[in-house]
């Protein structure tokens, strides 16, 4: 990891998926390193940390994303979500938040219910505003989810 950074990698993602009523205890997070242009995924839990073989991108890494900007904790960032799921008057089965860049650093908190309807959140890293906020089902028609 510490080559990675060396070689002006950087960190390109972190998500976790956790039950709705647990804490967040687990990460994958990617760094990327333009010398090999591979990202190197790093698994953090309880168990310990594990560090995976450098794979291939799923697609073109343009994005360098300052993590220094997160002033807003997942915590925070998923207790907003979980008030703007209530809109949506849906539950959850499962919920992926992560960390990335879309034009600007974001929390993207995703709730999946038992359904099959994806509620996504958008929120800034630095002030915790939502940004966007749908809902999909994996199983309509032409949705970008259902392929």
């Amino acid at each position: 990891m510490k080559d990675i950074l060396k070689n002006d990698g950087f960190l390109v993602s972190m998500l976790s998926m956790i039950e709705p009523e647990d804490k967040i205890k687990n990460w994958n997070i990617g760094f990327y390193d333009p010398k090999n242009k591979k990202i190197t995924e790093i698994h953090v839990s309880d168990e310990g940390v594990k560090v995976e073989k450098p794979d291939q991108p799923l697609r073109e890494i343009t994005n360098n994303p300052d993590e220094n900007k997160i002033k807003i904790s997942p915590e925070e960032a998923l207790k907003i979500a979980k008030g703007e799921l209530e809109k949506y008057d849906s539950s959850a089965k499962k919920i992926i938040i992560s960390f990335q860049f879309k034009e600007k650093e974001i929390w993207n908190v995703t709730f999946i219910s038992k359904m099959g309807t994806l509620i996504n959140i958008e929120i800034d890293v630095t002030n915790g505003e939502i940004l966007n906020s749908d809902k999909k089902s994996l199983f309509q028609k032409g949705s970008s989810v259902a392929g």
